[in-house]
């Protein structure tokens, strides 16, 4: 079934056109995200844990993969192995991955948008798609999601064949692309549950299907089971089952002791009126995340095209209703929601990065709000179909344009000059850094970045909130510890600790440098030596 009238379905465009039409709007895409990624001045800080993973995979030490903070082994870092291997450069490897998984990923939202809409509203959606700043955001950070919204959306393309035309083969790719989302961000089973769930109601051979869907999932655990030995990787180790299956477990957990801290916090404030609030809220916790969830939501979407969902909604639901296939997305998008926000239930944080897997397989929502907004002007207005499309293209591209193009974190800079300064400062083999934990893995991370003997798994782990705060036992741990730079910052250190300077006359120990930074104030790079 496709939107807008069957009369103008394809009229604004020639095929010659749509082709060249599409081409362009996948390189815009792939262009808006180069120059965001030119513009981020610095690595997220979990972007150093991969290419952390990612040097200790390609210089095979796999006792440097679980360090501290590095508990899970995603596919990212061996996309960036392997991406170091030809270009040499870590940063630019690690970057290069996530750019051309968050490019790439419009191919397959483009096969997936055109099975449901007409020429016009495809086009529109994809582009809408090719400059939402969240999925612009992405490609431009170090982290799993790129990777994990390429094969999700893959996976959803190729089971939607499967439904079309019940090629088994289609089935199979499908359960393997969902098997390498997952990998990357353990959201994206939902997918492989929702999926089976739509084999099993399948109205014929339900456990053929079903069979061969498990097919890569049996292969693998047999795999990681048989290199068991070998690698001391397990299988729960790739597929996080402990804390899947500890999930609701430990939601249940937290979500009592919040409430029993509320009650006894209302207790403590009598019948004010924070009292009387803080009394009401132990039992609207459900309500506060399910609004916290939405607002995400909003937010990822960028406000106008949520003004989009939200018109697309009625539409979107007559689609989900006469359309089978229409429906599998639908429940796609609802259980990876219901899972963000049992998250949020949970953890209490929830990033606008994390909708990226609703929104993708809820883009039919979008384009439903597409195709309303183009027969409403068309109806009302009686303006031509191309001046419409070309009225909406312009819309999108300029109301995401100064998100896109800003510059990123180019006021965090000043960690990576300290780490480069500590570096400059070495002789040779890892340099042991100790900093608050905020700017830990960024320092570390600049003061290592071409160290190939950097792989010690406390590197990131020597922030110094955890070391002892008297004076003679903290410059103890240091020497314990191998560490030979202290990076100080007045925010962080407070008043428990002793004054910085009493150090200052040590032996052995001197400023390198001084800088500062509005979120730590001044900061003083301080280098011991033996």
């Amino acid at each position: 079934m496709r939107s807008g009238n069957a009369e103008r379905a394809g009229m604004p465009f020639s095929t010659s056109r749509y082709s060249l039409i599409i081409a362009a709007i996948i390189l815009s895409g792939c262009a808006v995200r180069l120059v965001a990624c030119l513009n981020a001045c610095i690595v997220n800080p979990d972007g150093v844990v991969y290419i952390h993973q990612a040097g200790a995979l390609y210089h095979g030490r796999l006792d440097a993969l679980w360090a501290p903070g590095m508990s899970y082994l995603s596919i990212q870092p061996f996309f960036t192995a392997g991406a170091y291997f030809f270009i040499g450069d870590w940063l630019v490897s690690a970057t290069g991955v996530s750019w051309f998984f968050g490019s790439a990923v419009l191919l397959p939202v483009f096969l997936l948008l055109r099975r449901f809409f007409d020429r016009p509203v495809t086009a529109l959606g994809l582009l809408l798609f090719a400059v939402m700043p969240v999925f612009v955001d992405i490609s431009c950070m170090v982290i799993k999601e790129p990777v994990a919204v390429f094969f999700a959306a893959f996976g959803l393309h190729f089971f939607l064949g499967h439904m079309e035309q019940g090629r088994l083969k289609l089935l199979l790719w499908s359960a393997v692309c969902f098997l390498l989302a997952s990998w990357a961000r353990i959201e994206s089973l939902m997918f492989l549950f929702v999926s089976m769930a739509f084999l099993f109601a399948a109205p014929r051979k339900k456990w053929t299907g079903f069979a061969v869907f498990l097919i890569p999932a049996v292969g693998i655990l047999a795999a990681v089971a048989a290199l068991h030995p070998l690698t001391g990787i397990e299988a729960g180790e790739f597929l996080r089952s402990r804390k899947t299956l500890s999930f609701f477990g430990e939601m249940l957990m937290r979500y009592d002791s919040l409430r029993f801290s509320l009650k006894e916090l209302a207790l403590s404030e009598g019948r004010s009126t924070l009292g009387l609030y803080l009394a009401e809220t132990p039992n609207l916790l459900w309500f506060t995340s399910l609004g916290a969830t939405t607002k995400c939501l909003v937010k990822a979407l960028f406000y106008a095209p949520a003004l989009l969902f939200v018109v697309g909604l009625p539409r979107a639901c007559r689609l989900a209703g006469a359309d089978r296939r229409v429906f599998y997305l639908a429940a796609a998008a609802v259980g990876s929601l219901v899972v963000l926000y049992f998250h949020e239930l949970t953890h209490w944080y929830i990033f606008p990065r994390y909708m990226t897997l609703p929104i993708l397989s809820a883009m039919f929502v979008l384009c439903c709000g597409v195709g309303s907004v183009v027969d409403f002007f068309h109806r009302r207005l009686k303006l031509r179909e191309p001046i419409i499309v070309g009225l909406l293209a312009v819309c999108f591209v300029f109301m995401t344009l100064p998100k896109n193009l800003r510059e990123r974190e180019c006021d965090k800079v000043v960690f990576r000059e300290i780490g480069e300064a500590a570096a400059a400062e070495s002789g040779g083999g890892p340099v042991m850094v100790s900093a608050s934990a905020p700017a830990q893995r960024w320092v570390s991370f600049y003061a290592n970045i071409e160290n190939p003997a950097r792989f010690d798994g406390r590197i990131l782990d020597n922030h110094w909130e955890k070391f002892p705060k008297k004076k003679d036992l903290f410059i103890s741990e240091l020497r314990k510890r191998g560490i030979n730079y202290i990076l100080w910052n007045e925010r962080s250190w407070g008043e428990h600790r002793f004054p910085i300077r009493e150090i200052f006359d040590f032996p052995g120990v001197r400023i390198v440098g001084e800088w500062s930074h509005p979120d730590t104030g001044g900061m003083i790079l301080l280098k011991l030596t033996d």
